[in-house]
């Protein structure tokens, strides 16, 4: 068979394996970018789901009568409907309960209405995610804070 492709100067060209060689050339490119877009994409979804249980969880904790536990169990409700399973608590990531200043909370029944309770959902992204490049560092945490004020009982 003969790859002959135009006829140039009043010879024919031969062009034998050039479309190897490109597609090699793109793939060089396009498969990094598509490896990069997906480890992004993962992350976004990573930090969102995070941000999601750590807003959750301080909507639980904010009304009369709520407790730790019950933050705590509203957060890992979001990342178990999020594909995490229960055993990834305390293993993938965790979950603070505290106050502005940083200092963790054993009961809210002493707070006054008003009191800032933050809830932070966290875990290294080694853990959480899927770095097939490496384009994220594994050691870097990802975060999901929410801050809400204590609500007064219902009158």
């Amino acid at each position: 068979m003969n790859y002959i492709t135009k006829y140039k100067f009043g010879r024919f060209c031969q062009r034998r394996g050039a479309a190897l060689i490109e597609m090699a050339l793109a793939a060089a490119v396009l498969i990094p970018l598509t490896f990069g877009a997906i480890e992004f994409s993962d992350a976004f979804f990573k930090k969102n789901t995070l941000q999601g249980a750590a807003r959750e969880g301080a909507r639980a904790s904010i009304v009369a009568g709520a407790t730790p536990t019950t933050a705590r169990d509203a957060a890992r409700a979001v990342m178990t409907a999020a594909g995490f399973s229960s055993a990834d608590y305390n293993t993938k990531y965790f979950i603070d309960v505290t106050n502005t200043s940083g200092a963790s909370l054993s009961s809210f029944s002493t707070l006054p209405a008003g009191t800032p309770i933050r809830v932070r959902v966290y875990g290294e992204w080694g853990k959480l995610g899927f770095s097939p490049y490496g384009f994220l560092s594994s050691s870097k945490v990802v975060n999901g804070v929410a801050v809400m004020r204590k609500e007064s009982p219902a009158s």
